[in-house]
Formats: structure tokens, sequence, C-alpha cells
């Protein structure tokens, strides 16, 4: 499995990046967005939705990453929830799929909070430090129902 490089990133892996979200945006109709501050112009980092991987079109992951200024105050959970339902009511899917870190326990909270539940990444064969998490459909649905989502 083919997986895209975590961290900071060359010039040249960044135009790939930029190029592959184009694509998919082309090709799917869904990917990343830029965040913003309210009411300004100033960039916070980006949300949204892209492929884990390109041999595995069926695992459509809820991707976010803020500028580190803006960590823990609450825009990961805001902006994710966006998305997520955006993402159950705009296109077919039935699972989400988030990755972090193993220990970025911060994310791996956000994760928690909107619902997500760890799967075994052993059993998944995922290279090792790296958690992945789903959220069923059916799962967000009753959430929303039972007004446990967090609101925007």
């Amino acid at each position: 499995m083919a997986t895209r490089k975590i961290g900071i990133q060359n010039k040249a892996q960044t135009k790939k990046q930029l190029q592959d979200i184009v694509a998919l945006w082309n090709e799917r109709g869904f990917g990343l967005y830029a965040v913003f501050e309210r009411g300004g112009d100033v960039f916070v980092g980006e949300c949204g939705f892209r492929l884990f991987a390109k041999d595995q079109p069926e695992i459509v992951e809820l991707s976010y990453g803020l500028r580190p200024i803006y960590w823990g105050g609450g825009i990961a959970t805001e902006i994710a929830t966006a998305m997520i339902t955006a993402g159950f009511q705009g296109f077919v899917t039935e699972t989400l799929f988030a990755h972090a870190k193993v220990q970025n326990a911060a994310s791996l909270r956000v994760l928690q909070k909107l619902g997500f539940v760890r799967c075994d990444e052993r059993a998944l064969g995922l290279p090792p430090g790296l958690a992945r998490c789903e959220l069923r459909h059916d799962r967000w649905k009753r959430q929303m129902e039972l007004g446990h989502f967090p609101t925007q």
C-alpha cells in the first residue's frame, strides 16, 4: 500500500500533492478546503476529504491540519464536524476514515469526540506509528439523533 508522506514536504512533494488534490476534486467531486479565520484572510489550515491510497479508492479519509498557533482552540473539532456532516449528506460513503500519528494524542482525542472508533492497525497492516479510526454513517446518524455530535 502506497501512502502519502506525513509531515513537512519539499517543493516536488508539495507540487505532487496539489496535483493529487485537484485530480480528486475533478474525479470524485470532493477534496480539501483551505481554512481561514472567521471574517479574515489569515490562513489557519486545511480540512476536507482525500483518499488514503490510490489503490484503495473506497477509503475516504477525513483530513485536517492546522498551523500550530491554532492547536487546542477547538477549531479542528469545528471544521471536522462541518466536513463530516457535509460528507455524509453530500456523497455516498458508509464509512469515513481518519488517520493520525499514534503519539498525536490531541488529534486522536478530537476524532474520539467526533465519534470515530480506533481500528486494529496491526490487522490492517498499517505502517508502525499510524492510527486509523472510522466513523460509520449509521453511528453518526444515531449521534445526531441523540444530540451527541458536536455542533458548529
